[in-house]
């Protein structure tokens, strides 16, 4: 009798441990940090932006429909590929060194293009 008493104190003592180790795991549990938003990017670049280079606004209707949307969700999705293929592509335009500045900056912005090059 005796013995059975011990073993049901033994088990009664093992989950109570377990149920105390269980109630500090969880008081004392890993919350991450909040994470810190990243600062949306203005959705295009202008003259009134310091830095800019060129004296008027991007003439977009002389290029292809869509260019700048398409280059602005690539930039704001942070899809570096598609901001290297849409520079490669404004590269090979004549007279497009502003838009090449605009995607350049879209890149640098997201780190897709570094700033060294």
């Amino acid at each position: 009798m005796n013995t059975k008493r011990l073993i049901v104190l033994a088990a009664i003592e093992t989950v109570a441990i377990a149920l105390g180790v269980c109630l500090l795991l969880f008081a004392f549990r890993y919350t991450p940090p909040t994470s810190t938003p990243i600062p949306a990017p203005s959705k295009t670049w202008s003259p009134e932006q310091a830095g800019w280079p060129y004296p008027s606004p991007i003439a977009w209707e002389k290029y292809r429909p869509y260019l700048q949307e398409e280059i602005d969700t690539a930039g704001m999705a942070k899809d570096c590929v598609k901001l290297e293929r849409l520079f490669q592509e404004v590269a090979d335009l004549p007279d497009a060194d502003e838009l090449m500045t605009y995607v350049d900056r879209w890149g640098v912005h997201t780190n897709c293009i570094d700033d060294e090059e």
